[in-house]
């Protein structure tokens, strides 16, 4: 079928199309983002390939949507690409089509991948097994979670990626001192013990920590932390400003120096490092400041 033949309000037809023939309107299209291009490349996949949504005006061939997919593949060296070709009459129909497209995508929520990942992703795989043996579930739905679960799970692979021991003390003592409530184990908090469990590695004590938080309930400790809110800091810094806080409270003895909590401050080893040497009782390196 000749270009000329697709009229407007007829079918779309999917055909592979030389990327050299399909054009980039500079008017409505993004900036050309060679970086993701780049880094795309280090894996293409024809099975991740969406096809591109194509104009025909003019007599011409326009990338309305999938000006990055083009030129991924024209940087891996294919010479054609799967494309979905529909009608526009003007250039103005075309930049509405890539307005629309762009705002009505939906984009796909962290939980609803993970629960992808589960598949066939070892890491994912052993952050549910970690999660589990800290009696936490992953709640992997939009329903609300119950007790002894989190739909977190940003906040639980970013903990991870610092630590598989520091993600199962996380999520540990936040169960053992709430009772699994799962106000607690939403990202602030999950971000915000990590926060306090890494700067204390060497020195906290979990028969202290645990203890004077269970005093607590999820609204006082958040009394606590909008006490310690900083403009430009974080609300994860404020709960793990806050959980320094209780710990502290009448303390005359054992008490945690308040100056590791300050941004940049902390620097030691890694907090697996530190808690396998302190379980194993060889001694630790002390945290040193800078």
């Amino acid at each position: 079928m000749r270009i000329d033949e697709h009229n407007k309000g007829a079918l779309f037809k999917v055909e592979w199309i030389g990327v050299n023939l399909i054009r980039v309107d500079p008017a409505y299209q993004r900036p050309l983002n060679m970086t993701w291009v780049r880094e795309t490349a280090k894996n293409f996949d024809w099975r991740l390939f969406d096809p591109l949504n194509v104009s025909i005006r003019d007599g011409c061939y326009w990338a309305v949507d999938g000006r990055h997919r083009k030129a991924l593949a024209e940087f891996v060296g294919e010479t054609h690409v799967p494309c979905v070709l529909r009608q526009y009459e003007t250039q103005a129909e075309e930049a509405e089509a890539f307005h629309d497209h762009n705002v009505n995508r939906r984009k796909m929520e962290a939980a609803a991948r993970f629960k992808g990942r589960l598949l066939w992703d070892e890491k994912a795989i052993e952050i549910r097994d970690i999660c589990l043996r800290a009696g936490v579930h992953l709640w992997l739905t939009s329903k609300n979670p119950p007790a002894h679960s989190t739909q977190a799970v940003s906040a639980v692979e970013r903990v991870y990626n610092r630590g598989a021991i520091l993600l199962e003390d996380t999520l540990a003592v936040l169960c053992a001192s709430f009772n699994g409530d799962p106000a607690t184990l939403n990202y602030v908090w999950i971000d915000g013990m990590s926060m306090f469990l890494e700067r204390y590695s060497d020195i906290y004590r979990p028969d202290i920590l645990v203890p004077k938080l269970s005093g607590e309930t999820p609204a006082s400790v958040k009394r606590v932390a909008g006490s310690y809110h900083v403009d430009g800091r974080s609300s994860s810094f404020s709960h793990a400003y806050a959980f320094l806080s209780i710990y502290n409270a009448r303390l005359r003895t054992n008490r945690l120096p308040e100056e590791r909590m300050l941004p940049k401050q902390h620097v030691g080893p890694r907090y697996d490092t530190v808690i396998a040497a302190r379980r194993k009782g060889i001694g630790v390196p002390l945290a040193r400041h800078v």
